[in-house]
């Protein structure tokens, strides 16, 4: 079970305590990196999402700017 903060814990008697770490140091070390891809991956796909967002804004107001000149042109 995870408390808010995702420490994990157990309950062994009645109550929840936090759970010791039994990887050896070498896995923290795996973990680490394995972690550090993921944050990498992580921000280069939000990079990607906002760049999309912001290119989609751009193109409907565009449009919308371009709507406003040509219906004040016509009237």
């Amino acid at each position: 079970m995870y408390a808010k903060n995702r420490i994990p814990l157990y309950e062994g008697d009645g109550y929840f305590h936090p759970m010791q770490d039994r990887r050896p140091a070498s896995s923290n070390a795996i973990a680490d990196s394995e972690h550090r891809n993921i944050e990498l991956r992580a921000r280069q796909l939000r990079r990607e999402t906002v760049a999309r967002l912001l290119r989609r804004v751009a193109a409907w107001l565009g449009q919308k700017i371009t709507q406003a000149r040509r219906s004040a042109l016509e009237n």
